[in-house]
């Protein structure tokens, strides 16, 4: 990964250092970087999730996203 330019961090994730928001964090032993939308100037659409956390507290209009692994919480 390459981060071009200055972000502030705290526990793995980082934030503009101008105006605090969260652009990326990085996982703990998984190899994963989650970044976020906000980053982006277009949204990527060519990108498919693999899997969802939190599917516990999913708001119930909100249908399963097909074809991904669902965690009630955070992967163990």
């Amino acid at each position: 990964m390459t981060v071009e330019g200055n972000t502030a961090n705290w526990n793995a994730r980082h934030f503009c250092p101008s105006c605090g928001s969260p652009v990326f964090g990085v996982s703990d032993g998984a190899g994963e970087i989650e970044i976020r939308l906000g980053a982006f100037d277009a949204a990527p659409t060519d990108l498919a999730p693999t899997y969802e956390l939190w599917v516990a507290r999913r708001e119930k209009w909100m249908p399963p996203l097909a074809g991904a692994k669902q965690y009630d919480g955070n992967r163990a």
